[in-house]
Parts: C-alpha cells; sequence; structure tokens
C-alpha cells in the first residue's frame, strides 16, 4: 500500500480560472488595468521621442544611446519585479520612455556615420524593419489566425 501524504488536497487557488471574476478573466486584474499595462508604453515612447533628439545633442550620440539602453533596462527590472499593477505600470512608462529615446537617436546616429550613397537605404531598411517586426508580432491576435505568433498553447497552459 502506497503511505498517504499529509497535505490538504488543495482548492482552487484565487487566480485560477474557476474562482476568477468574468470581468477580470482569471488574471487577477480588470480590463481597464489591462488595457493601461497595455498602451501606457506608447505614452513613455513618445514622450522619449521627443526628448531623445535634445539628449543626443547635447551628451552625444552614443553616450545617448547607451543611456537609453539603461533606462529601457530598468523599466524591465522594474516590471519583472512587480508585484501589483502600479508597479507593473511605472515600468512600463520607464521602458517605453527608453525605447523612445532609441528610436528617436539610433536612426539619427545611423544616418549621420552611414556614406552618403546608401544613407538613404540604411534608414529605410530601419524603418521597414521596424514596421514588418510590429505588424507581425500583432497579426493574428485578434483570433483570426495565421499570425506569427498564433500557436496552440502547450499541454496544461491558458492562453
Amino acid at each position: 500500500m502506497p503511505p498517504t501524504s499529509t497535505r490538504p488536497v488543495p482548492s482552487a487557488h484565487p487566480c485560477s480560472a474557476a474562482a476568477a471574476d468574468p470581468k477580470t478573466a482569471g488574471y487577477n486584474i480588470h480590463t481597464w488595468e489591462k488595457s493601461l499595462v497595455t498602451s501606457i508604453l506608447s505614452a513613455g515612447t513618445f514622450f522619449g521621442a521627443l526628448f531623445g533628439g535634445n539628449l543626443a545633442d547635447w551628451i552625444g550620440r552614443r553616450l545617448s544611446i547607451i543611456i537609453a539602453c539603461g533606462v529601457f533596462s530598468a523599466g524591465v527590472a522594474l516590471q519583472v519585479a512587480s508585484t501589483a499593477v502600479g508597479l507593473l505600470v511605472g515600468g512600463r512608462v520607464i521602458a517605453g520612455f527608453g525605447v523612445g529615446l532609441v528610436s528617436a537617436i539610433v536612426i539619427m546616429y545611423m544616418s549621420e556615420i552611414a556614406p552618403k550613397g546608401i544613407r538613404g537605404a540604411i534608414v529605410a531598411g530601419y524603418q521597414w524593419a521596424i514596421t514588418l517586426v510590429s505588424s507581425r508580432s500583432t497579426l493574428g491576435r485578434s483570433g483570426s489566425g495565421g499570425g506569427f505568433f498564433d500557436r496552440p498553447a502547450p499541454e496544461g497552459m491558458a492562453r
């Protein structure tokens, strides 16, 4: 006869799909909070892009790119360390600010160091790659199917 366990049988966890409020859809955060977490990155990106050119003129292109990567890394660290929506939102704003800095400074730096004959192709290729990656990563997210990241979840994992 196998030994019996002395641990109690766990009940439904508050974050499980069985115990979830329909308004929170199993993740224990409300829909408006999910929307905020998703969209706040763009707000940070907007302000980072506005500030990026002045920062690059003030301290130089390369140092600005390094600082922007540090800002982005700090935002990611806050997101990873977050245990509540407030810290997650703050991390998203900071990471977005870093993304905005990089998006404004890198294109400026590339256009300044590239030879005159290929400058336009490099800048256009950079913008095209950003557009391709962003459109490819969101393809199929609305449930239309066929998206690059629209793959079935592993067994036992919710989507």
